[in-house]
């Protein structure tokens, strides 16, 4: 394969998606919501080193979310995520991401982590 036939994305020679920059449009919608549960009820999602930060709090999200037109335009997505701690720092930890098209959760894992 020469360099100029290797695509951007796995795999090299189909690649998923084309090279950024990408364009996501305005036509998607979101709604949020924060939520506290039981902290022993959600504590067993959490791996270690992670720790629940003990107050219970969660949030969860539903979305149509927008992606190039070249890859899946218009999907649908549901996070859930947990308040977590390491060590000093405070964050979130996502034990759930539901999409209803695989091409947009390869999207999302290799374009943004």
């Amino acid at each position: 394969m020469q360099q100029h036939e290797e695509g951007y994305s796995m795999p090299r020679g189909g690649p998923l998606y084309e090279e950024p920059p990408f364009g996501g449009g305005n036509r998607g919608g979101l709604i949020l919501m924060t939520y506290r549960a039981d902290p022993e009820a959600v504590a067993w999602e959490v791996p270690e080193p992670l720790e629940p930060d003990g107050s219970g709090l969660m949030f969860a999200w539903a979305s149509d979310l927008c992606q190039p037109p070249h890859t899946v335009d218009l999907y649908h997505e549901c996070v859930l995520g947990i308040k977590v701690r390491y060590e000093d720092t405070d964050g979130w930890y996502i034990p759930y991401i539901f999409v209803d098209h695989d091409m947009a959760m390869a999207f999302e894992r290799e374009i943004y982590g």
